[in-house]
Order: C-alpha cells, then sequence, then structure tokens
C-alpha cells in the first residue's frame, strides 16, 4: 500500500504546513492522503522520531475510521510507537458502527494483550473465532489471554488445534511449549519443539524458547506467551 509513494515527496508536503501537529489535522489544506501519512509516520518512527510518528498515525487512523487496513495500520503503529490507549480508542469507535468487523476486531484483541488486558481481549477473539473458526491468529491469541489468566489447560488445547491444522505454525509451537513449560510439562514442552529442531529459518522468539526448554533445569522463567498480531489478509 505505501511501497509506490516517494518519501522524498511525503515529507516535504508535511513540512510545508510550518506546524506538524496543526498538519496532522488539516488534510483538506494539504492534500496528504492517509497513505502518505502513514508513510510519513513509518519514516519518522523508523529514524526515532517518536512524536512525529505518533502524530500522523493518529491523524491517518482518525481520517481514514472506515477504511480498515489504513485503521488497522494506523493502530498498530500507535502500538509499537507507546500510545496503545490511543490505537484502541481508534479500533473501538470504528467497531461501534462495524462491529461485524472481525479483521478490526482481532487486532483490537492482540492490542489489548499485549497491554495487559487479556479479559477483554479474550471477548473479543471469542467472538472473531466464533464468526471463523479457522482464524488460526485469533484463536493462538485467545490461547495467550488464557494462559495471561492462568487458565493453561484451556490455552494448550487451542494452541493443539492450530498444531493440528498447520504443524508448522511457529506461534502456536512456541506458545504451547511456554505454556507446558509454565506449568512444569517440560518433557511435553520438547516434543512440542522436536519438529523444528535444526530447522535455521525459525523466528527468534522460537529459538529462545528452544533454549529455555533445553534447559528446563534450570530456574523457571516465568515468560508469558508471544502475542502474535494478525496479519490481515489482502481486502
Amino acid at each position: 500500500m505505501l511501497s509506490g509513494l516517494n518519501r522524498i515527496v511525503a515529507i516535504p508536503l508535511l513540512l510545508s504546513c510550518g506546524l506538524l501537529a496543526a498538519c496532522a489535522g488539516a488534510r483538506h489544506q494539504t492534500g496528504i492522503s492517509p497513505e502518505q501519512r502513514l508513510h510519513v509516520a513509518h519514516a519518522a518512527e523508523t529514524s526515532g522520531d517518536v512524536i512525529l510518528a505518533r502524530a500522523m498515525y493518529a491523524a491517518a487512523g482518525a481520517e481514514s475510521s472506515d477504511d480498515r487496513t489504513v485503521l488497522i495500520a494506523a493502530a498498530e503503529g500507535l502500538t509499537r510507537t507507546g500510545s496503545p490507549a490511543d490505537a484502541m480508542a481508534l479500533l473501538n469507535d470504528h467497531l461501534t458502527r462495524s462491529p461485524a468487523d472481525d479483521d478490526v476486531r482481532r487486532t483490537l484483541g492482540a492490542i489489548q494483550l499485549r497491554s495487559g488486558m487479556p479479559d477483554q481481549a479474550l471477548k473479543n477473539l471469542a467472538k472473531v473465532v466464533a464468526d471463523r473458526p479457522l482464524d488460526d491468529a485469533a484463536r493462538t491469541n485467545q490461547g495467550v489471554a488464557l494462559d495471561m489468566l492462568q487458565r493453561h489447560a484451556d490455552a494448550q488445547t487451542l494452541y493443539r488445534a492450530v498444531l493440528a491444522r498447520t504443524p508448522t505454525d511457529t506461534d502456536a509451537a512456541n506458545n504451547l511449549a511456554y505454556s507446558l513449560f509454565m506449568t512444569g510439562q517440560f518433557a511435553a514442552a520438547k516434543a512440542v519443539l522436536a519438529p523444528f529442531v535444526g530447522r535455521t529459518d525459525l523466528p527468534d522468539r522460537l529459538r529462545t524458547t528452544m533454549s529455555l526448554v533445553d534447559n528446563s533445569a534450570a530456574p523457571l522463567e516465568r515468560r508469558m506467551p508471544t502475542v502474535m498480531y494478525p496479519v490481515v489478509s489482502a481486502i
């Protein structure tokens, strides 16, 4: 969506406003589209300018409350730059108008998990899974919520259901191994990870889990399972 935009053009457009904060809310004056705002926000985030990034993500989301692709990108950007409350407000506002939008609801659930709100996340993710029983991202995050609520057996059942459909799902395998490890089931955790041993393309978090489980005699590290941000399908 953003790859066709030219950073060299977008930034002068932004700076031509004179005042960045005012520019963020003045699309009609500058002609900057929400997609361009996302582009500028990403560039600012990458360069470490968190204040500008937040302003641009917020403006893009506010201007695109009915465009789920931009809205989700803006919410994820706000979360990465330390404003999850603003991200959740954007998504909740959209859901009051479009309560059946499961992509937005799934993203909201993931952000709620990262914000330490498992009860709220579980409610949103349950609605998504009810509509889309094969949504493995939502089901995996349901498991994370249950683990956070100390309902480990229920979480493990969900992770296993995902792995039964997709044995190569590294997020489900990672979270199941963590959950088993946290409940002292070291042999079971190793068995879950066994199919991944020797692979060179594993994400860092799974490598860390494998090392942790291999060292199961060491003091127990009670880490919460990895939260997987939903990947929104092409719309």
